[in-house]
């Protein structure tokens, strides 16, 4: 699969950059992997960890020529969190000046409007609902921790109750 090959390459990338960016020691701290979860980014850095996730979209022949852009983009997020640290701004003037010196242009995300869209499996949204006073909050996953904080303050336990419903779809005129 090229994809494969391409992030078994990875390291050699990433070492040229490291070099260039005068932090040779950190490509060797790097850990690149494929993500099935990643449907609307194609990356994601973890500068604390030292990881970057890569969507598996990137494997796909009309998006395999973004692959060393991906890359490069998430490798310099780790590179500007280590060189200036926690503070530096995401995608602020550090992280330019690492993207130009590796070739590319900095940009925050893909000119692309190709990326797929979720399935319709993927679109289904919890709402949270207290049974006191019916105050109700919306979230990707069920989050059985969360309180309804208004009964909290009134003295209850305020623990609500969960559902999970389909997102509505809404037309939007190109």
């Amino acid at each position: 699969m090229k994809g494969t090959d391409e992030l078994r390459n990875s390291p050699k990338l990433i070492r040229r950059w490291t070099r260039r960016w005068g932090a040779p020691a950190l490509a060797r701290e790097i850990a690149c992997q494929w993500s099935p979860r990643l449907r609307r980014t194609l990356g994601r850095a973890y500068p604390e960890r030292k990881l970057i996730r890569l969507s598996r979209l990137l494997q796909e022949p009309q998006y395999a020529s973004l692959f060393e852009e991906v890359l490069c983009h998430e490798v310099a997020h780790i590179a500007a969190f280590h060189l200036h640290g926690c503070r530096v701004a995401a995608h602020g003037p550090a992280w330019e000046a690492l993207v130009r010196l590796a070739g590319h242009e900095p940009r925050r995300c893909c000119e692309t409007d190709s990326l797929p869209q979720r399935q319709e499996q993927d679109s289904v949204r919890y709402v949270h609902i207290c049974p006191v006073c019916q105050a109700s909050r919306t979230a990707k996953r069920p989050q059985p921790r969360w309180r309804c904080a208004a009964c909290q303050n009134a003295g209850l336990e305020g623990t609500l109750i969960i559902q999970s419903r389909p997102m509505r779809r809404e037309a939007v005129d190109v």
